[in-house]
């Protein structure tokens, strides 16, 4: 029972660290402090932590087959999961904030990069 409890506190103490970038983006958008651009700013804030997370939920059976700790297979999912969350907040951010949802400019630009 205890084991069970510990795991659950460690789970929400990771699912809820790995949200305190989210809230420093918010709260540096609220106080005006994102420089110059902002929305290039958020965005490439939202694709690091997006790559970060996702690459600590990658690590996570490394981790386990080096040092033969569980725990980390425990996060896994969690972590994957988070990363899946800042990437569709970064892919919403471009779509709705940066393109202002003009699909065709979007495909204009993604056209033209690819050639």
């Amino acid at each position: 029972m205890a084991r069970r409890l510990s795991e659950r506190l460690g789970k929400a103490t990771v699912g809820a660290l790995a949200l305190v970038p989210l809230a420093r983006l918010g709260w540096l958008f609220y106080k005006d402090a994102l420089g110059a651009n902002p929305i290039a700013e958020a965005l490439n804030q939202l694709g690091l932590w997006t790559l970060i997370i996702l690459l600590s939920s990658l690590a996570c059976t490394p981790i386990k087959i080096l040092t033969g700790w569980k725990y980390p297979l425990r996060l896994r999912r969690l972590l994957g999961l988070e990363a899946f969350f800042y990437a569709c907040c970064n892919f919403s951010m471009y779509i709705a904030v940066d393109q202002s949802f003009d699909f065709g400019e979007i495909w204009k630009t993604s056209s033209s990069a690819s050639s």
